[in-house]
C-alpha cells in the first residue's frame, strides 16, 4: 500500500515534468521569433541598400584611383590630391563596412530559416518605416506578464512536483502493511481437508526512522521556502524586464525620429551637392562625400528602425505573450503554418499592445 502511494506521487512527478518541458519549448518558440524579428528587419534593411551601396562604393574607387593617378602625373597640388584621397578612403573605408553588416544580416537571417549558406534569396516585404506607438498600460503588461510567462508557470510545477516529493517522503516513515491471500492445497487424502485459504495481515515499522523526522520535516519547510524565494526573485525580474523593454521602446523611438531627421538633412545636402555639380560650382569629390554621409544616414534610420522593432518585440517577449494557438494542427505545411502563426500574433497583438500608426 505504501509503494502504491509513493508511485502515485511519483506518477505526478512524472505529469508535471511533461508540463515544465512544455514550457520550456514554449520560451524556445518566443526566442526564435524574438531573434527572427531581430534579423529579419536588418536583412530587409540591407536588402533596401544593397545596390545603391555598391553603385556608391564603386564611385568611390573609382574616384579614390583618379586621385592617386593625379598625384602621380602632378596635375594638381599635391596637398590637394592627398586631402581628396583621404577623403575617399574614409568613404571607401565605411562603404566596406556597411556591405559586411548588410551581409552579415542577410547570412544570420538565412540561419535561422535553416537556409544552406551561400544560398541567394530576396525578401518580398518592403519597408515601409511604421512603427508601432510606444504602450502605455504597463501595469496591465506586468500583470499579464505574471500570468503568461512560461518561466513562472515552471516555478509553479516545480511546486507540485516538491509538494509531492514531500508527501511521498514522509509515506516513507509511515509502517507498512502488507496483507496476504494464499489458496492451499495437500493431496494426502487423510486429511480432513485437502485445500485451504490462508490469509493473513503483516505490519512492519522501521523504528530507526523515528529520529530522522524531525530533521526531514525541517528540510521540507526550507524547501518550500527556497521554492517561494526563487519565484518571488523571478517574478521580480520579469517586473523589471517588462519595465526595460518599455523604456528601451521608448528610447528606440526616440533615437529612430532623430535618424529620420539626420537621414532628411543629408538627403538635401546631397542633392544641393549634386545640383552644384551640373552647374559647374561644385567637384565629384563633394558629390561622393556628400552622397556617402546621405548612405551613412539612411544605414543609420534603417538600422535604427530594426533596433525599433527589436525593441517592440522584446515586450511582446517580456510579457510572454504566446506564439502558436493552443490547438494546431501538425499536418499543416510550412504557408499554411507561417500564415496560422502571422494571424495568431496579430490577434494576440491587437488585443495586448496598441496598433500600429
Amino acid at each position: 500500500m505504501l509503494d502504491f502511494g509513493v508511485s502515485y506521487y511519483r506518477a505526478r512527478q512524472k505529469a508535471n515534468e511533461l508540463l515544465m518541458a512544455e514550457e520550456r519549448r514554449q520560451r524556445v518558440i518566443q526566442n526564435i521569433l524574438q531573434d527572427v524579428r531581430v534579423s529579419y528587419w536588418r536583412a530587409l534593411a540591407a536588402q533596401e541598400l544593397e545596390q545603391q551601396t555598391r553603385q556608391l562604393h564603386l564611385k568611390a574607387q573609382q574616384a579614390l584611383e583618379m586621385y592617386r593617378r593625379a598625384e602621380r602625373e602632378g596635375v594638381a597640388p599635391r596637398k590637394e590630391t592627398l586631402d581628396a584621397q583621404r577623403a575617399m578612403l574614409d568613404a571607401v573605408t565605411l562603404l566596406s563596412q556597411r556591405e559586411q553588416d548588410l551581409e552579415i544580416a542577410k547570412r544570420e537571417l538565412a540561419a535561422l530559416m535553416s537556409i544552406p549558406p551561400n544560398t541567394p534569396f530576396r525578401l518580398a516585404d518592403r519597408l515601409d518605416q511604421r512603427l508601432p506607438p510606444l504602450p502605455t498600460n504597463a501595469r496591465t503588461l506586468e500583470d499579464l506578464a505574471l500570468r503568461n510567462r512560461p518561466e513562472l508557470r515552471e516555478e509553479d510545477y516545480k511546486a507540485r512536483i516538491t509538494a509531492d516529493d514531500i508527501r511521498a517522503r514522509f509515506l516513507s516513515f509511515f509502517p507498512s502493511l502488507s496483507p496476504s491471500v494464499t489458496l492451499q492445497y495437500d493431496s494426502n487424502t487423510y486429511n480432513r481437508n485437502q485445500d485451504w485459504i490462508d490469509s493473513g495481515l503483516q505490519i512492519g515499522f522501521n523504528l530507526l526512522k523515528l529520529p530522522a523526522l524531525p530533521a526531514a520535516k525541517r528540510v521540507n519547510d526550507a524547501q518550500v521556502k527556497v521554492d517561494d524565494a526563487r519565484r518571488m526573485a523571478l517574478s521580480m525580474a520579469i517586473l523589471t524586464q517588462v519595465r526595460v523593454a518599455l523604456e528601451r521602446y521608448r528610447l528606440a523611438l526616440h533615437a529612430y525620429e532623430l535618424a529620420q531627421q539626420s537621414q532628411a538633412l543629408d538627403t538635401r545636402l546631397a542633392n544641393h551637392a549634386k545640383a552644384s555639380l551640373q552647374a559647374q560650382t561644385g567637384g565629384e569629390l563633394d558629390v561622393i562625400r556628400a552622397n556617402t554621409r546621405a548612405l551613412n544616414s539612411d544605414y543609420a534610420l534603417y538600422s535604427a528602425f530594426a533596433s525599433a522593432q527589436s525593441a517592440y518585440g522584446r515586450i511582446y517577449n517580456s510579457v510572454g505573450l504566446a506564439v502558436l494557438p493552443a490547438t494546431l494542427k501538425p499536418e499543416l505545411s510550412l504557408t499554411e503554418l507561417a500564415e496560422v502563426v502571422a494571424t495568431h500574433v496579430s490577434q494576440v497583438q491587437r488585443a495586448t499592445l496598441p496598433e500600429t500608426l
